[in-house]
């Protein structure tokens, strides 16, 4: 009985001590593993942020190639009208042909505005098919510094044809020759282009703000990974 008795305790506190040592070296072990794992997960986050942001720039740029198209598409038919207006103003027809051969022209300087919204749309048009050209002819010319170089060149472009032709269109707004009051129709006829470049020149800023955003989100992903 004393044996069993003396025995016992040794058995427990020896028992006792397996079980603490495994104990403790269990969540070394553990976290380890876990750690391990962490770092695996930590990888593969960063790469599902490059892949979709490699994707969303692709998206984008879909989407901008697409407004492209159709502003280019726009502005042609309107190019064409503007020549064919400063054609027949260099012929003797004073006239608007678009509304009406017999409408006369109270803008006070209908050649210089004639001119400048050929020039406006001239230039607009081949900045347009230039960027479609390009991105399309090298796949490197779709890189983020490119198409916002391309992009600021097109909006600069806008913001300064739209500024002429608004100038254009408040000339024959409030100096209107020999005192005559513009008709209606021609107001529009003259507000076209700065309608037209100050639409355009919003969606470019928007392309460009968007494609800003993006980068701005993968510069930030490399500042963390690098603290």
């Amino acid at each position: 009985m004393q044996m069993s008795t003396s025995t016992s305790p040794l058995a427990a506190t020896s028992s006792r001590q397996r079980t603490t040592a495994a104990a403790s070296a269990s969540p070394k072990a553990d976290g380890s593993e876990a750690a391990l794992l962490d770092n695996e997960a930590a990888v593969l986050d960063e790469q599902e942020q490059e892949e979709l942001i490699a994707k969303f720039l692709r998206d984008n740029a879909a989407v901008d190639r697409a407004f492209k198209v159709a502003m280019l598409a726009m502005t042609l038919p309107l190019f064409v009208l503007s020549l064919a207006q400063l054609w027949q103003y260099s012929h003797g027809v004073t006239g608007i042909p678009i509304l009406s051969f017999h409408t006369a022209v109270t803008h006070p300087f209908p050649g210089l505005g004639f001119g400048t919204t050929v020039v406006g749309f001239l230039g607009l048009g081949l900045l347009l098919a230039h960027d479609l050209a390009v991105s399309r002819a090298d796949p490197s010319a779709d890189s983020v510094p490119a198409v916002q170089a391309r992009a600021g060149r097109i909006a600069a472009w806008l913001f300064l044809s739209g500024l002429v032709a608004l100038v254009v269109f408040l000339a024959g707004l409030f100096a209107p020759a020999d005192g005559v009051t513009q008709t209606g129709w021609e107001r529009v006829f003259w507000a076209i282009p700065v309608l037209v470049h100050g639409g355009f020149l919003y969606s470019v800023q928007e392309m460009k703000a968007v494609v800003a955003s993006v980068v701005g989100l993968e510069e930030l992903k490399f500042k963390l990974k690098g603290a």
